[in-house]
């Protein structure tokens, strides 16, 4: 039986944030297309999918361990078809770190997915809060 919609993107983004914190950057990188935007509050950038990203993918895994991260999963999941095979999807995600304990820290970021046919592929996204901002917030830095 074919998954629903949301049972899909519930299982895209499940992976993302396990293979986010894992030790394999080229599976993360694969939910990636080719070019990439990033923006937030403070603006954007492009991005190519290359050994750059993966450098880079490593340095956030390891950033991560440093301010202590011990999980992180994805909570509510919007969409909203955008055409020509896209959606805007938003996430609300949920970090713990070992000072914060069980108390999450939440935030959101929508994502400009590709539907591929066989696979989803993120193609921008968009960061609701600063990072550094909400880290230095909860003392995490």
């Amino acid at each position: 039986m074919k998954p629903n919609r949301q049972e899909m993107l519930e299982r895209f983004f499940h992976e993302y944030a396990s293979l986010s914190r894992g030790e394999e950057p080229e599976k993360l990188a694969a939910f990636y297309e080719e070019s990439f935007l990033v923006a937030g509050p403070s603006g954007g950038a492009t991005f190519k999918n290359d050994q750059s990203f993966l450098a880079w993918l490593r340095d956030m895994r390891t950033f991560n361990a440093q301010t202590g991260m011990t999980s992180m999963t994805a909570g509510e999941i919007f969409e909203t078809p955008v055409g020509a095979g896209y959606s805007l999807a938003t996430v609300t995600w949920a970090a713990t770190f070992a000072k914060t304990g069980d108390t999450a820290i939440r935030f959101q970021i929508s994502y400009l997915l590709r539907d591929t046919g066989t696979q989803l592929k993120v193609a921008a996204y968009i960061s609701h809060e600063d990072q550094q901002e909400s880290m230095l917030a909860h003392g995490l830095l």
